[in-house]
């Protein structure tokens, strides 16, 4: 979506594709050209008509974040990469919250962050602590950037 525009039957086909896989995040684009809009609303559409795809709204965020890209408008700075991480977050935190699953963690967060923490007792009777992770589902969403 961010090198040209999009064809309906091209987004249809990627969306079919990838289809027996249980979740789908499709990420729409926020480029300074004539293709944005259209795309992006294609995106939205077909996303919404594809019962497993959750769409990340890169469009929405970059607008509010600001400062996230270099000075051509279409590549990331530092702060802009952060950001499209935090929108694909955001995604999969929805896709696990409509499961009943704990949030995933943002990237670089401390391990004792990810886990759930639970009591133990050690085999000489005194309280121990023990790290358990919480629960991952063996099929992960797959995360495709439409371009």
């Amino acid at each position: 979506g961010s090198n040209g525009y999009v064809e309906r039957s091209q987004l249809k086909q990627i969306l079919e594709t990838v289809s027996p896989a249980k979740r789908i995040v499709v990420v729409n684009v926020d480029v300074p050209r004539e293709w944005q809009d259209p795309n992006n609303t294609l995106i939205a559409e077909l996303v919404a008509q594809t019962p497993n795809a959750v769409l990340a709204d890169w469009h929405a965020r970059a607008d509010q974040s600001g400062d996230v890209h270099v000075k051509d408008g279409i590549h990331l700075t530092e702060s802009g990469i952060a950001a499209y991480s935090d929108v694909i977050n955001e995604a999969l935190n929805q896709i696990l919250a409509s499961q009943g699953l704990p949030p995933n963690t943002p990237r670089g967060a401390a391990a004792q962050e990810s886990t759930d923490q639970a009591s133990v007792t050690a085999p000489s009777g005194a309280p121990d602590s023990a790290v358990v992770p919480a629960p991952v589902d063996p099929e992960p969403a797959a995360a495709i950037p439409v371009q």
